[in-house]
């Protein structure tokens, strides 16, 4: 399931994401996909064909500029 959902990867663009990279862990059998999306919903349908045989995590990040500016309003980048 894996190698199909890898190889139909173009058609993230479709859904508002964009990969940005992929990486395999193998002794680990961790997978690393970097994404942008438009929004978490789109990204959580993207991964769905996953789920009935994968495990794993989404961890939603932002960049340290945008954080510092959320956490302190006064500061401008």
């Amino acid at each position: 399931m894996l190698n199909e959902f890898w190889a139909k990867r173009d058609l993230a663009a479709k859904k508002g994401i964009k990969i940005l990279s992929g990486y395999v862990a193998v002794t680990e059998h961790t997978y690393y996909i970097t994404v942008q999306a438009k929004d978490y919903q789109s990204m959580l349908e993207f991964f769905e064909p996953l789920a009935p045989t994968q495990t794993g995590g989404i961890h939603p990040v932002t960049t340290m500029d945008e954080w510092t500016k959320h956490i302190d309003p006064k500061r401008k980048g």
